[in-house]
């Protein structure tokens, strides 16, 4: 891996919403996280429900490191955060993280920003892993530089899937050689192309990171604390040191005004 230059990705992460890391990670690394991916459990939550999102040959599969110890040592690694640390703080803990397999004739998945999903007031930042080559014709990411200034821009749900159907300015096509990383922010726009290949299934893994000042209620505990003080750790703690009971009110309320919401849609 090349030398980095922290200010400059800094700078442009602040104008554009993301950043390109080329060469992060090995052939070999890839391989072993490979490997890793098609094995470890898959833990279901009301926030990541990966058995519903899975259509055709898309395949998803997420919180894989609550069970998974290699999964642990991989996206706790120093290197990871010493990049992180920069935008998300010294203190970081993984809120959730997903595998995705685009198989042949996927379809396109649709612009969306991952605070559509979570409706969390703050940012927090994705680590996008090219485990495979990502090109224009397996499946490769599209992001909309500078969207990350629009705050949350509405949703609509389509299946299981959240879409924004706006105008989307200027997006383009990331593609990614095995091992290349891309950091967004949640508060960014992205989507990823359709695979039109007939054999070549793109495998991508995503972590979500976020600050230990930020609370999220769809998370269940354990939390798992990848980061103190800029320094790599593994600890799973039971109690989020920012869990506020007019958290645990709030998200409450939500979901009950949701609930309600759907029950009186009309059939």
């Amino acid at each position: 891996m090349a030398v980095i230059d922290i200010e400059k990705l800094k700078a442009s992460f602040n104008d554009d919403g993301y950043i390109v890391v080329k060469n992060l990670f090995s052939e070999a690394e890839m391989l072993s996280l490979l490997k890793e991916i098609e094995v470890a459990e898959c833990v279901e939550t009301i926030s990541s429900p990966a058995k519903t999102l899975s259509k055709g040959t898309m395949i998803f599969r997420s919180n894989l490191f609550y069970n998974s110890k290699k999964i642990q040592d991989f996206i706790s690694q120093q290197k990871i955060i010493d990049l992180l640390k920069n935008f998300a703080g010294n203190n970081i803990w993984a809120r959730w993280d997903q595998a995705v397999g685009k198989g042949p004739n996927s379809a396109t998945f649709p612009w969306h920003q991952d605070n559509g999903y979570s409706r969390l007031p703050h940012q927090y930042f994705q680590l996008w892993i090219a485990v495979t080559k990502s090109t224009a014709e397996n499946g490769t990411l599209l992001i909309s530089p500078g969207s990350h200034t629009l705050g949350h821009l509405p949703h609509k749900l389509d299946g299981t899937h959240l879409h924004y159907d706006g105008e989307v300015a200027n997006p383009i096509m990331i593609e990614a050689e095995q091992g290349d990383a891309i950091i967004f922010s949640s508060f960014t726009l992205h989507a990823t192309m359709p695979n039109i290949t007939r054999n070549d299934t793109r495998w991508a893994y995503v972590i979500e990171y976020i600050s230990l000042d930020h609370y999220d209620p769809t998370v269940p505990c354990p939390y798992f604390v990848v980061a103190r003080n800029g320094k790599s750790t593994q600890e799973f703690i039971k109690k989020h040191p920012n869990l506020k009971l007019r958290d645990k009110v709030k998200h409450k309320l939500q979901s009950a005004k949701k609930k309600l919401k759907n029950l009186l849609k009309p059939s």
